[in-house]
């Protein structure tokens, strides 16, 4: 009986500690989600497309057409 509750505690106190410490790296591995300080902008950057042109046309370092590699929009901060 002991034992049991002892666990129950555990989870009880232990999952939100855990929650708190990786919340960062829970949001950006499962999610996607990063936050960007105040005094930062954030580049976009797509590592591929599945459908559409997954290059960029010739001579063009950006990406406006939704094409793999550094997109166009920013993200503000937040």
């Amino acid at each position: 009986m002991a034992n049991s509750e002892l666990l129950r505690w555990g989870m009880i106190i232990g999952i939100p500690i855990f929650v708190l410490l990786f919340y960062k790296f829970i949001l950006r591995v499962f999610f996607g989600l990063v936050i960007v300080p105040q005094d930062k902008i954030g580049l976009v950057t797509k590592k591929f497309v599945l459908f559409g042109k997954q290059q960029l046309p010739e001579g063009h370092i950006i990406a406006t057409s939704g094409e793999a590699g550094y997109q166009a929009q920013t993200l503000p901060p937040s």
